[in-house]
């Protein structure tokens, strides 16, 4: 156990659930699973068009599962809850029916679930032994006053309670709540779900894990009235709600944490201050850049300048001669350079010697507002080593109305 577990969780002894042999050779007694596939008609049902849906999250009422499961067992909706197996609608179960003055009872040998949720739930929990036969007997169950949990048959024992049996645990005591758990009921018992509309005090749980061959469908249900299926739906989409709104609070914490990480390592965002851009970029605007250590001439880089964050586009590289003509035209190799971007051309504040030859590692930077700007023109500034660029200028979010890439 981590250092990190709860006094709750420490306590708790967990279910364990049958070895998986992963060689397939094996018929696995221990959790019953079929040997057979499942029946031809599932296979048919299973269609294309069912498989492209999978992008799509499912509906979370299951109300088609549950209109096929009500007609199956002559029922209506309201009396029918599915779940993600068997497992799952029990531990609604005993959320739902067992608490502060509701204690629940159940066998001393049969499935340990039910040990591990009322452990998790912190139940008071009555354990009854089975006689010496193994068989369970209701008689041990009827002075009990709170929720009763009876599987049948029993597992591991495989031994059935006789449903006139549970039918005299029901009439014994209306105000408890009996549950029924027919996971193996196919194999050896009689099911109590024809009782249903007689005793509103009786849930029925089933699966198509076991004598329908779909355990890796994880298809679990609850019969009962339709309050007993009510007061589950309310503790289903209750966990429901509080497990997507704590995953939404996580989602929102990660994504801002991410936000503010990308925004620190990969794209700061600046503001710029000044007119040595204009009309590129104007006073105040709010600025996205990329760190990169790659810049091709007219990209615009941002970078640190006596502990300030300078504006200016990248003119030419290392190794590249510059070349700046009394009315401002640029040569980059005898080259004219080409500079769409600008409204004035003027030689501005320029104190070095021309032709300049840029040094290895630096880059040459020049602002678009030739006649302000104090760029690399000027021994103050001079050329820009690669490891002063904060990054690239890709990206304007505000003004809105500007918003847009920057060229």
């Amino acid at each position: 156990m981590s250092r990190w577990i709860s006094q709750e969780a420490e306590r708790l002894a967990p279910y364990t659930p049958g070895e998986q042999p992963q060689d397939q050779q094996y018929v696995k007694l221990n959790t019953n699973e079929s040997p057979f596939p499942p029946s031809p008609k599932v296979l048919k049902a299973i269609n294309r068009a069912e498989i492209l849906k999978l992008n799509l999250y499912s509906d979370p009422t299951c109300a088609a599962l549950t209109e096929a499961i009500a007609r199956r067992y002559e029922l209506k909706a309201k009396n029918v809850l599915a779940g993600n197996g068997s497992d799952e609608v029990l531990a609604f179960a005993f959320r739902a029916f067992c608490g502060a003055g509701q204690p629940v009872a159940f066998a001393d040998v049969t499935y340990g679930f039910y040990k591990s949720q009322a452990a998790l739930f912190d139940l008071d929990v009555k354990i009854i032994p089975l006689r010496e036969d193994f068989t369970l007997h209701v008689d041990d169950y009827m002075d009990f006053p709170g929720t009763i949990v009876i599987a049948n048959p029993n597992a591991p024992t495989g031994i059935a309670v006789p449903r006139n049996d549970i039918q005299r645990l029901l009439e014994a005591n209306p105000d408890r709540v009996v549950i029924v758990d027919e996971a193996y009921v196919d194999f050896g018992a009689e099911s109590c779900v024809p009782m249903i509309y007689r005793y509103d005090n009786l849930l029925v749980t089933q699966t198509m894990s076991k004598s329908r061959s779909l355990a890796g469908g994880r298809v679990g249900y609850a019969l009962g009235s339709p309050e007993l299926i009510a007061d589950l739906n309310r503790v289903k989409y209750r966990s429901r709600y509080r497990s997507v709104f704590r995953s939404t609070v996580y989602t929102l914490i990660t994504v801002a944490a991410v936000s503010i990480l990308v925004a620190t390592l990969w794209l700061p965002v600046l503001q710029i201050y000044g007119s040595s851009m204009t009309p590129t970029l104007q006073d105040g605007e709010i600025i996205f850049s990329v760190k990169t250590s790659e810049f091709e001439p007219g990209e615009i880089v941002a970078f640190y300048y006596n502990n300030k964050i300078l504006v200016k586009r990248v003119i030419c590289g290392p190794g590249d001669w510059i070349d700046i003509d009394e009315d401002g035209t640029v040569y980059v190799n005898e080259v004219r350079l080409e500079e769409p971007y600008l409204t004035e051309k003027t030689l501005g504040d320029c104190n070095i010697d021309l032709p300049f030859q840029v040094p290895d590692g630096k880059v040459f930077v020049m602002g678009d507002h030739r006649s302000t700007s104090v760029d690399s023109r000027n021994t103050a500034v001079g050329c820009v080593a690669q490891e002063q660029i904060v990054g690239k200028i890709i990206f304007r979010i505000w003004p809105l109305n500007r918003i847009g890439t920057v060229d």
